[in-house]
């Protein structure tokens, strides 16, 4: 039950930090340098990317360093900048006019949302007994 319990935990403050960077940062670069791409938000897969980025954040950092908060925010960080770069190079690569500060700008974020929170379910992992 515990486990579940940090899922919840994680999901909901990955969510929350990215909607609040989508809703007051993002939108606007989103609009400037990216509105000849943008379709209609498919929910489904924006989803499924959170279930499954909680899962590696958990897996992959939070549960093996959570006793050491510098390593948990290093290896948050690696990871953010790991998965958000992967898709912003990807995305330079493929994609005509894929804006280059805009890629420098996600893979910014995503490294700072994993790293910070990776530290905040560490924080929640000790304090439930994990």
């Amino acid at each position: 039950m515990n486990y579940i319990l940090l899922y919840i935990a994680t999901f909901f403050t990955l969510l929350g930090l990215d909607v609040l960077w989508l809703y007051f940062v993002a939108m606007k670069l989103f609009t400037k340098y990216l509105s000849h791409l943008a379709g209609k938000t498919q929910m489904i897969p924006a989803v499924l990317f959170y279930l499954f980025y909680t899962v590696g954040i958990l897996i992959l950092v939070v549960l093996p360093y959570k006793d050491d908060p510098k390593k948990v925010f290093f290896m948050g960080a690696l990871l953010g900048a790991l998965a958000y770069g992967t898709y912003d190079l990807t995305n330079l690569a493929t994609l005509r006019n894929w804006p280059l500060n805009f890629a420098l700008l996600d893979i910014s974020w995503g490294t700072l949302v994993t790293a910070v929170t990776a530290l905040v379910a560490s924080f929640i992992a000790r304090k439930i007994g994990l």
